[in-house]
């Protein structure tokens, strides 16, 4: 910000000791958040799409059909929600579903190569990067690294 006051001022579109105003610190904190977001779903994205191609019958034998909604056009191409809580419910949603789709890629019942196509493999390590989960009897927790936010009980 200093250098461009600086060369704002040396063009004289302000004036030293006017007073300028911004909201900066709150714009990385913002784009952070939703770049986050963005490369979660994305990347979830992405792994479906690489399954869709190796093995479609195993993928539509027990994906749900919302995930065509959520999952069917790239991230950047729909608004992501402004605020923060249903951004946080969004994530939840993106994270709770890739889990999901790591655990059927994993089952007895799902083809022993598709583990080993590049995509998923993305998938896992992604997921370990932004999300902790905890998996219980009673059902899973998962939340932003860093962030108290979770969801409670989801199987």
């Amino acid at each position: 910000m200093d250098l461009l006051l600086k060369r704002l001022t040396g063009l004289d579109l302000v004036t030293a000791g006017g007073r300028q105003r911004t909201d900066s610190t709150h714009v990385p904190a913002a784009v952070r958040s939703l770049n986050r977001l963005e490369f979660v779903g994305e990347t979830l994205r992405a792994s479906l799409e690489a399954r869709a191609v190796a093995v479609p019958n195993w993928l539509v034998s027990w994906v749900d059909p919302s995930w065509q909604e959520r999952y069917g056009a790239r991230t950047d191409a729909y608004r992501l929600p402004a605020d923060r809580a249903e951004r946080d419910r969004l994530a939840q949603r993106i994270a709770a579903d890739g889990y999901q789709l790591l655990e059927a890629a994993h089952a007895r019942t799902a083809p022993g190569w598709l583990r080993e196509v590049p995509a998923p493999s993305v998938l896992r390590t992604v997921w370990i990067q932004p999300f902790t989960r905890t998996v219980t009897d009673a059902g899973q927790e998962i939340s932003w690294r860093g962030r108290r936010t979770s969801r409670r009980g989801e199987r």
